[in-house]
């Protein structure tokens, strides 16, 4: 029936049809929607979607009818068939706020994003101060990488109905998404305040054992997202473990909570569960196969292949979709567009798998973000190399096809031994490494780079970055002049420079090449997860890595700590934010390669 729904409003959108010879009075229409509105609060949408049926095509024209059944329809599961009802019925009357709320609904359940704007927009202009409205244009906002629009409306949102939760689960995953310490998300101290007293209000839930599991999920959504509180997600993560109402949302959240304490077996059994839970949403798919891949080399081939099929899916916002994605498939004297998904250390990483596809033989552009376009031209095998804030749509370079970095793992069908053979090589350009060398030539004993701590506005710089109280087993050390490899305008900057007497000529670095030309004037590097770390392992020097506990394959696959880089020396602290004794073992392997 519902597909025949679809059918029938296709034709009179394409072609304007005479309504049927007995269309409904209004009075009767009124009823029909009435009774359909009745059944849709009450939770019986396939017969609300029945009772509709009448009216919608009786009267194709009703804007309140075409709307309904549409709401319906995705209530129902069916976001598919309840677009075009929905896109009728505010294309008949622009101010039918359910419609336009619905509709943007609709639109982020199938990735058009732009779409979903398009809709709350005009939702918002209809009720500026509905919540629901706010939380829905924000999260449109977030899907289109909006992040000061969303968080504005996810703190309006807050400020509306400091109740709902909703908001501030926007907020986490808006900060999840950007990497942004949530305190810089918050447009109002309403925000932290409401965030409080939900804590307190799921926890109290919890204690009473009168929590869901979706109220489980928020709490530990809730919790996870700040340094105070985090053992308390830990806490709680091990007891929903073991609750009978698991959802995917659940799952999904225990599973990230064990990946950050290094819990590898709860991580694969969430990720997993998750992944049979929800068998046909993508993310969850590629998380899974993240995860198996995080465990071992056993599944390399397929953990890729779904890497690729289900994130190009799922982030719709990031993913070149103007053309087809190249999957390995012959295409002839046709032209690729290879770009950057990731950041700036994950593409350090992938940029060995360019000259492997040049070996065959295939004709590519490389598009790479500005500040790694420089020294990315030292890897070669493209035809064009651009550089350029946004990505370039592949039509306008000639390209047929699009992958990005990591897809050509997949694309190109590479093992791991072939891929560690073979890794990024990165080369400055000569001027700036005699320009590096001079100015570090006259430092006396082993020059070391320190990048001790990134960008301290991130989300996980609590747990990513080493304290300053931390590193001064390092800075006891004798023939060693320390350089800093830290660009970021840290707060502690300053007073690690003074500890270990330090050399800091990073405020003239304009790009990577010219970190890079530093790096190659060092005999060694220290480096948090960082793209310092991977850059560093591109020139070759001996880098030891300071990580987390959290589970990442860049840094450790089954045994293997060395699974992209032969000259890491990985360091793992055992405890969230905790480097006492990591610092300790640093300072006692340093010395010896001394």
């Amino acid at each position: 029936m519902a597909s025949w729904i679809s059918r029938a409003l296709t034709r009179l959108a394409a072609q304007p049809a005479t309504p049927p010879a007995s269309p409904l009075s209004d009075a009767e229409l009124r009823a029909v929607v009435d009774a359909g509105k009745r059944l849709i609060s009450e939770g019986n949408f396939d017969r609300a979607r029945a009772t509709l049926k009448d009216a919608v095509l009786a009267n194709p024209y009703s804007a309140d009818a075409l709307a309904h059944y549409g709401i319906a329809a995705y209530l129902g599961g069916d976001a598919a068939e309840a677009k075009l009802p929905l896109s009728q019925a505010v294309r008949i009357d622009p101010d039918h706020l359910l419609g336009q709320k619905f509709l943007a609904a609709v639109c982020g359940t199938l990735g058009d994003f732009e779409g979903s704007e398009a809709a709350a927009a005009q939702a918002l202009r209809l009720a500026p101060r509905d919540h629901e409205v706010l939380n829905l244009y924000g999260t449109a906002c977030m899907q289109r990488f909006r992040v000061d629009d969303a968080a504005r409306c996810f703190g309006t949102a807050v400020e509306v109905a400091p109740g709902d939760v909703t908001a501030l689960i926007n907020i986490e995953q808006l900060s999840t998404r950007t990497l942004r310490d949530r305190s810089l998300l918050e447009t109002t101290p309403k925000v932290a305040v409401a965030r409080t007293q939900m804590i307190n209000r799921l926890r109290a839930a919890l204690r009473r054992r009168q929590l869901d599991s979706v109220g489980v999920r928020n709490l530990l959504l809730l919790l996870g997202g700040g340094r105070d509180t985090f053992a308390a997600a830990i806490d709680v993560a091990r007891e929903a473990a073991n609750r009978e109402d698991m959802s995917k949302e659940l799952a999904d959240q225990i599973a990230s909570i064990s990946g950050f304490c290094g819990d590898l077996p709860n991580l694969l059994k969430f990720r997993r569960l998750a992944a049979d839970l929800e068998p046909n949403l993508p993310m969850v798919q590629a998380y899974s196969a993240y995860a198996s891949l995080v465990n071992g080399y056993g599944e390399w081939r397929d953990c890729w292949r779904k890497i690729r099929q289900d994130e190009h899916n799922a982030n719709q916002g990031i993913y070149a979709r103007e053309v087809p994605a190249w999957t390995g498939q012959r295409i002839g004297g046709k032209k690729i567009l290879v770009y950057q998904e990731q950041g700036i250390g994950d593409a350090i990483l992938a940029l060995r798998l360019i000259p492997m596809l040049a070996r065959r033989g295939l004709a590519f552009d490389l598009w790479v973000v500005p500040a790694l376009a420089s020294l990315a031209g030292s890897v070669k095998g493209y035809e064009n190399l651009i550089g350029s804030i946004a990505r370039p749509d592949a039509r306008t370079l000639g390209c047929k096809y699009a992958s990005t970095l990591f897809g050509l793992i997949s694309a190109l069908d590479v093992d791991h031994a072939e891929l560690i053979k073979n890794p990024t090589v990165l080369v400055p350009a000569p001027d700036r490494m005699a320009a590096a060398k001079t100015r570090l030539r006259s430092l006396p004993g082993r020059r070391i780079g320190l990048a001790y701590g990134g960008n301290p506005d991130r989300r996980d710089d609590w747990f990513r970055a080493v304290p300053p109280s931390a590193l001064k087993p390092l800075a006891a050390l004798d023939r060693i002049s320390w350089v800093s490899l830290v660009v970021d305008n840290r707060p502690d900057k300053a007073e690690v420079i003074r500890m270990f007497r330090m050399e800091d000529p990073m405020a003239e670095a304009k790009d990577f090449e010219d970190t890079a030309a530093i790096v190659s004037g060092l005999d060694a590097v220290i480096a948090i997860d960082s793209s310092v770390a991977h850059l560093s392992c591109s020139l070759g020097k001996p880098v030891w890595v300071l990580v987390p506990p959290m589970l990442d394959w860049r840094w450790q696959i089954g045994n293997d700590t060395r699974p992209w880089w032969p000259s890491a020396t990985l360091l793992r602290s055992t405890s969230m934010g905790q480097w006492d004794s990591v610092i300790e073992e640093l300072a006692t392997q340093v010395r010896s390669w001394l």
